[in-house]
């Protein structure tokens, strides 16, 4: 109730500028919903909305840009479409037998075995080496998982940048 009460009382003087910590902390699925509607109205009509969340699906849903701070620092600071096209493209690919396997680790790609017939290869920019491969497999399932705040997140996070 006191976080409804604080957005009701965030909202009530239609400010031209928001500012929310955390803004569905403590709210029922439905409430967040209704705050997911109420944003992206103002956004609408034009409102500034200064926005800290861990919730990175909510954060996707109802923000165009997002800065990731990391100790204190702003390490990323860019449009949400614009940082996805940062990562890796994954795709996951089923294949029919053993041998398929064998092709895809002598075909030169980035991949990681996830079960015996499924890998994850990973494309920076050139698709063409995959689908060279892959044309000669039998593939019996492709997914392209899709990328997600939460992968930026991490990949800011991960040990690597650290």
């Amino acid at each position: 109730m006191k976080q409804k009460l604080g957005l009701v009382a965030a909202f009530m003087h239609d400010p031209s500028v928001l500012i929310l910590d955390e803004p569905t902390s403590g709210l029922d699925p439905l409430m967040q919903k209704c705050f997911i509607e109420l944003i992206l109205q103002e956004k609408k009509r034009g409102k500034t909305i200064l926005m800290s969340s861990h919730l990175f699906d909510e954060v996707e849903r109802t923000c165009e840009r997002t800065a990731i701070i990391r100790e204190g620092i702003i390490v990323a600071k860019e449009r949400i479409d614009e940082l996805k096209k940062t990562l890796t493209k994954s795709y996951i690919v089923t294949l029919e037998s053993a041998s398929d396997i064998e092709r895809i680790k002598a075909g030169n790609l980035h991949y990681k075995l996830l079960e015996d017939r499924k890998v994850e290869i990973q494309i920076e920019e050139d698709y063409q080496p995959m689908l060279s491969v892959l044309s000669s497999c039998k593939v019996v399932d492709l997914n392209a998982p899709k990328k997600t705040l939460e992968d930026i997140f991490i990949k800011y996070y991960s040990k690597e940048d650290a």
